[in-house]
């Protein structure tokens, strides 16, 4: 792995997110890595304890104008977020958005703001996640939102207690490190954890839609979001749902499901990622 920066460059969000998360602050040389030549810049940023960027990145040391952007490749590179989940969603054969997760898995979600053509491409070829002494390569699949902007996601194993997490861009000529904030870090050491209790649809409906609820518990050590599908068979896509659940709490929630008009029996489908649970209900049919 390359070295650390050779110059430091502190990035700030706006005052009241650098509130909630302090400063990353750490004083680094100057030099060149002699076994490669290529140049390293370390940039530090803050984001809020989720670890979701905010604002503009305009506090910068004086003389180095945006902190926060940065020419690389004949590329602009910007840190615009970075945060932790245990499932993300991600395109299923290349179109459908689906809830992906591991049981024994987390994940590191960074949205990047890159000049160019093929952005997405090159920051999948360039990037690597920083966990301290190693080094992971970014997951191939495409990460909701499905917007022009570049989002990576990065698999990690539930059992790591990171002293530092930074992302990595590595150029031809130089590599970017934006160093993530340490709430990034401890949120990795101490993952939420998700059980779903109960999941209750009726039997029957008389209309084209059901109402369900199902109760999930956060059995692990800091709050979360439960991120899943809910919705019925019948059609290609289930809508997504997230729910806050703070560490050693229960939520119950309920919903509308919409149905399939004169379909009949409809299979009702709650899938979390890492496991799922289908009920089913008997809905009006057109007879002739």
């Amino acid at each position: 792995m390359r070295r650390a920066s050779r110059r430091r460059v502190l990035v700030s969000t706006i005052p009241a997110v650098a509130a909630t998360a302090g400063c990353l602050d750490s004083t680094v040389g100057d030099g060149r890595d002699d076994s490669t030549g290529t140049e390293s810049t370390t940039i530090e940023t803050t984001t809020d304890d989720a670890g979701n960027g905010d604002g503009d990145n305009d506090d910068a040391d004086e003389g180095d104008g945006d902190a926060s952007q940065y020419d690389v490749d004949g590329r602009s590179v910007e840190l615009v977020s970075a945060r932790t989940s245990r499932a993300i969603v991600t395109l299923l054969a290349g179109t459908h958005p689906s809830v992906s997760a591991d049981a024994d898995r987390q994940y590191v979600v960074v949205e990047l703001d890159v000049s160019g053509e093929d952005a997405q491409a090159a920051a999948e070829t360039a990037c690597e996640l920083r966990v301290d002494d190693d080094a992971i390569e970014p997951m191939s699949e495409t990460v909701q939102p499905f917007t022009d902007g570049v989002h990576l996601a990065f698999a990690l194993a539930l059992d790591v207690d990171p002293g530092e997490v930074s992302l990595a861009w590595r150029g031809a000529a130089e590599t970017l490190t934006f160093t993530l904030p340490a709430s990034i870090a401890a949120s990795l050491a101490a993952p939420p954890a998700f059980e779903v209790r109960s999941f209750d649809v009726p039997g029957t409906t008389d209309g084209d839609e059901v109402s369900v609820s199902f109760t999930v518990a956060n059995v692990g050590e800091s709050d979360g979001e439960f991120l899943a599908e809910l919705g019925t068979r019948a059609v290609s896509d289930q809508g997504e749902l997230r729910v806050e659940v703070p560490a050693g709490e229960t939520k119950t929630v309920t919903r509308s499901v919409g149905l399939v008009p004169s379909a009949g029996e409809q299979t009702i489908l709650l899938d979390w990622g890492s496991d799922s649970l289908e009920r089913t209900v008997a809905a009006p049919t057109t007879t002739e």
